[in-house]
């Protein structure tokens, strides 16, 4: 019996997805490049931590029936193969799964393993699953991401008491001294360059979020849990604004904040994907969100805020942010409101 056998493509029948809530062409365009891929599976922090949740909970996965949501070169699923799995579904709209096919083959799990090209939504199974695997994490964890459709796949084939791998996430911020980093894309534009004033782009370059990775050095103060979302019982609104506050280590000037997440795979034991800056660097790195003036603080000192991330209007998969801040410090007494957005 061939693992595609008693699945079908259809219209689903239970709920639909709007269309405009899905990846976007261009991010299925970006998975149809190999260099994609090698750039994914040489993230060593992240394919290891997938390998290893599923390997040492292979109790888990044992004669169960898993979905691989965004299945790309089929990696996670013969994870789960190995781990046991009686049945792997895949699913991928990107034109790369005819070689993940390939690969399922090599590896000798095409008989445990059935890859589907198609979008989650137009994917109709006959029966439910034990697991849903997912990377459904974007930049500042929703960037690009598809947290959504890991809901999606939850309420329509999930069984009440099955898992998914990783099953919580949470999004931290901090502060952090980069006046190089500010230097480079930010008082850029203040100089005239080739004989032209930019100034004008100044404040575009300021209320964008700016994807990098930050040394640890440049940390100045505590990490502080902005939001926790628990995707096994999360209703599916990923927008939320939070108060946080944050306290100084060491005498220092602040230049951003940063932002970064941790994802956690539950079971009997249990194995984390870190990007703080503290940890293995990963292919999401890190969100910098730079202030318009630079504040010395000093050690102990805090400084209050509220972060509020909202999904922008006209794309889904964009992001609108407002971070708002004050200190009230030995040197200096501000508080700034500034808005920025992830394209």
């Amino acid at each position: 019996m061939s693992a595609n056998d008693g699945y079908t493509l259809s219209e689903p029948k239970k709920k639909t997805l709007k269309r405009e809530s899905l990846p976007f062409d261009y991010i299925f365009e970006w998975y149809n490049k190999i260099e994609s891929h090698e750039y994914l599976i040489r993230d060593s922090a992240r394919t290891e931590a997938y390998m290893r949740a599923i390997d040492i909970n292979r109790e888990t996965f044992k004669d169960k029936v898993v979905l691989d949501i965004g299945c790309g070169l089929g990696l996670m699923s013969l994870f789960a193969a190995k781990a046991g799995a009686k049945k792997v579904i895949g699913v991928d709209f990107a034109d790369v799964t005819e070689l993940t096919k390939k690969i399922i083959k090599d590896n000798k799990y095409e008989n445990v393993i059935c890859i589907l090209k198609q979008r989650l939504e137009d994917v109709d199974l006959n029966e439910e699953v034990d697991i849903i695997l997912h990377e459904g994490m974007g930049y500042n964890l929703f960037h690009l991401g598809s947290l959504d459709l890991t809901l999606y796949a939850r309420d329509k084939w999930l069984k009440p008491n099955g898992a998914i791998y990783p099953g919580k996430v949470e999004l931290y911020i901090a502060a952090v001294d980069c006046r190089k980093l500010k230097q480079e894309h930010i008082l850029f534009w203040e100089k005239c360059q080739h004989g032209i004033k930019l100034n004008a782009l100044k404040e575009t370059a300021l209320s964008n979020g700016f994807i990098t990775s930050v040394h640890p050095k440049e940390i100045v103060s505590d990490g502080y849990l902005l939001q926790e979302f628990d995707l096994k019982t999360h209703n599916g609104n990923f927008g939320f604004s939070s108060e946080f506050e944050i306290m100084i280590v060491g005498d220092n000037f602040v230049h951003a904040f940063v932002t970064y997440f941790v994802a956690e795979f539950e079971g009997p034991r249990s194995v984390i994907i870190n990007t703080s800056p503290f940890n293995t660097k990963t292919h999401w790195k890190q969100t910098v969100f730079f202030i318009k003036e630079s504040i010395p603080a000093m050690s102990g000192e805090s400084i209050f805020g509220n972060f509020t991330l909202s999904r922008n209007e006209q794309n889904p998969r964009d992001l609108d942010i407002t971070i708002s801040y004050n200190i009230k410090g030995k040197h200096i007494v501000c508080s700034e409101s500034n808005r920025y957005k992830m394209r």
